[in-house]
């Protein structure tokens, strides 16, 4: 094997190793976010948004995992946030103290039904 052949060669395994790891960082920015506030924010999203979808609401232009969460996710993001923070103080949706998931998700839905 020639130098030519082993720069080509560690010069793909360097670009192997750069894509795992954006892969890996994209995961680790997934796992910050909490997922009951990702799906809560998901059905926020369904029942509220009243923007067209073609180019009015950026929702489907992002993922979860972007390293910069795209500005309709953030906004629904921090909305199921505080959402869920009022729910639990002031409806105690709760089971020895702690949060029953879905029992949370049952009253937004069911709240948001109600006022839709």
């Amino acid at each position: 094997m020639n130098i030519d052949d082993q720069i080509e060669e560690t010069t793909n395994k360097l670009k192997e190793l750069k894509k795992e790891k954006e892969e890996i960082k994209k995961e680790k920015r997934r796992s910050n976010l909490d997922e009951e506030v990702i799906n809560i924010a998901e059905i926020l999203h369904e029942k509220l948004c009243t923007y067209n979808h073609t180019d009015g609401c950026g929702w489907f232009y992002g993922k979860w995992s972007d390293e910069n969460l795209q500005y309709s996710k953030k906004e629904y993001y921090d909305k199921a946030s505080e959402l869920i923070k009022f729910v639990v103080n002031n409806f105690y949706i709760q089971i020895n103290h702690q949060v029953d998931s879905n029992l949370l998700k049952n009253f937004i839905v069911g709240f948001l039904d109600q006022i839709n």
